[in-house]
């Protein structure tokens, strides 16, 4: 796997003169003698991608007809996250080595070279095809491209140094291709359900790709999660490019980030909660469908399924249940884990309960969490406030969903026929000769035998 990161820099290369000169006489050479016929058709192991931005190296067919595909799918979803309309500069080399040679520190490698005639190279190489997985892979053609963007405009110079972009960008990028194609795997959710501790955005940035498998795959859902979180601020595109431009200039920072997006007002706590509330949306999997009032409900009573533990000193005393055994709870030796999976239960409801459900749900989360920071803390008025808002409008939205259903039930499916009929057997009575007419009756007879 690629060692690249946002910190790394690693020099062009440049082959020197005396070089390039033998290397141009030998193409005459080579172009003046005659091939042989079975050298003449000895085919060349190599494809180009539709939009001619790849060019893939690989001894079998069916590889590089694969991954000419995907490469070009991946430049599309590039284009897509990034807002860049703007044509690619530099071509992309991905290069598929039949076996390890030697033993290479890693399995892939990116790097940025300079070609023929001042213009660069960008070349991605498999060098451990035992090392490199098709996730690994698709990260490294996402590094390419970020690589290939971020020095369009000003390509260094020869000898000079150049950045990659961080493992968080590429490896979220590369989950979001697998996901819109596989889905979410439930390993994955049960992974981020039932994790130690809650994560946290500045682990995410500051860390590297672990190397045990699930935890690599919780790496990569946590950046695809920041990487939406981006997109979803009111910057956008415009932040995301931004981040990209800077690149060459220096690490991507949390503060660069705030930089880029002043939407999250330069506090690394507001990156942090709408990172944890997208997140949660993808922990949620398919079950993201907004809930109705009785099913939202239903939800926030079972989640409070709780029981306080029991009191040495008073062992026959009754022990609380539901909300009024979070206090007792908390002072308890593992109170806070407790108090902590509660609190991610309610986060993920709160993205697909009913509306008119979020704001209490969110007051529970507001409640539990001081009891998380402070176990002793009294909560007690604000928490039977809320228990009894809540009780009023489950009392109340209960009412509702009668009412409709004993509207849906009792609606007429069809006209009731034996009314039209009723209707059309009435007679015709004649009007009475000697009733009182207005003048507007007056009126509209005089239009009607004159013709109008």
């Amino acid at each position: 796997m690629s060692k690249s990161s946002g910190k790394r820099s690693n020099k062009l290369l440049r082959p020197p003169g005396r070089l390039l000169r033998q290397i141009g006489f030998g193409l005459l050479l080579t172009a003046a003698v005659p091939a042989s016929g079975a050298e003449a058709a000895k085919p060349l192991n190599r494809s180009i991608s539709p939009s001619r931005q790849f060019v893939v190296y690989a001894a079998d067919s069916r590889i590089r007809l694969r991954l000419t595909t995907q490469t070009d799918d991946a430049a599309a979803l590039w284009r897509d996250w990034t807002g860049l309309k703007k044509e690619w500069q530099t071509p992309i080399i991905l290069s598929l080595a039949d076996s390890a040679k030697g033993r290479p520190r890693t399995g892939i490698r990116t790097s940025l070279s300079e070609a023929d005639g001042g213009t660069s190279k960008i070349q991605v190489e498999v060098l451990d095809p035992a090392r490199a997985s098709a996730s690994d892979l698709m990260a490294e053609i996402f590094r390419a491209l970020a690589l290939e963007a971020s020095y369009r405009d000003h390509p260094p110079k020869s000898g000079k140094s150049y950045r990659l972009a961080p493992d968080w960008m590429v490896e979220g990028l590369a989950e979001e291709m697998r996901t819109r194609a596989d889905g979410v795997p439930s390993r994955v959710i049960e992974g981020l359900l039932n994790a130690p501790k809650k994560p946290s955005v500045m682990d995410l940035l500051r860390g590297r790709p672990p190397t045990i498998p699930l935890e690599r795959d919780l790496y990569r859902m946590l950046s695809l999660a920041f990487l939406r979180t981006l997109s979803q601020l009111p910057e956008g595109r415009t932040g995301i490019r931004q981040l990209i431009s800077l690149i060459p200039e220096t690490e991507l920072t949390p503060e660069q980030i705030l930089k880029a997006f002043p939407s999250l007002q330069f506090d690394l706590g507001n990156l942090d909660k709408e990172w944890t509330l997208t997140l949660a949306k993808i922990s949620s999997g398919s079950r993201m469908d907004l809930l109705g009032f009785e099913a939202t409900g239903n939800e926030v009573l079972q989640i409070f399924t709780i029981r306080a533990p029991e009191n040495p000193k008073k062992p026959d005393a009754p022990r609380l249940t539901g909300t009024q055994a979070l206090s007792e709870i908390a002072r308890s030796s593992s109170g806070g884990q407790t108090l902590q999976q509660l609190s991610t239960r309610l986060l993920q409801l709160e993205t697909r309960a009913h509306p008119i459900y979020q704001p209490l749900i969110a007051e529970y989360r507001t409640l539990i969490a001081q009891l998380i920071r402070k176990p002793k803390a009294n909560i007690r008025k604000r928490l039977e406030k809320n228990d009894e808002l809540f009780s009023l409008i489950t009392s109340r939205s209960k009412e509702i969903t009668d009412h409709l259903n004993w509207f849906e039930i009792n609606k007429l499916q069809a006209p009731d026929t034996d009314f039209l009929e009723a209707v059309r057997a009435e007679p015709i009575l004649p009007m009475d000769d000697d009733q009182p007419r207005s003048a507007i009756s007056t009126a509209l007879d005089r239009f009607e035998q004159t013709g109008w």
